[in-house]
């Protein structure tokens, strides 16, 4: 199952750049990376149980095409 795409709401101000990760793939491709999840104030929004619409964006080789990322959503429990 591939992640959910949301193409089209990406807002450059609500990310924190400091928390960014990069992946060195293998040669064959895969890879796994640690990333921390942040609660709170991220960019210029907030990320918790009580805030919607929080994702990670993960990034095909810098794009700037927004159709070349993918955003997976992320919940907090209350």
């Amino acid at each position: 199952m591939e992640p959910p795409r949301i193409p089209g709401r990406f807002n450059g101000a609500g990310c924190d750049y400091t928390k960014a990760a990069l992946l060195h793939a293998n040669p064959t491709g895969d890879g796994t990376l640690q990333l921390e999840i942040v609660e709170g104030q991220v960019g210029d929004g907030i990320c918790d149980a009580k805030h919607k619409g929080c994702f990670i964006l993960i990034d095909n080789e810098s794009s700037s095409d927004p159709n070349d990322a993918v955003f997976i959503t992320i919940t907090f429990a209350k």
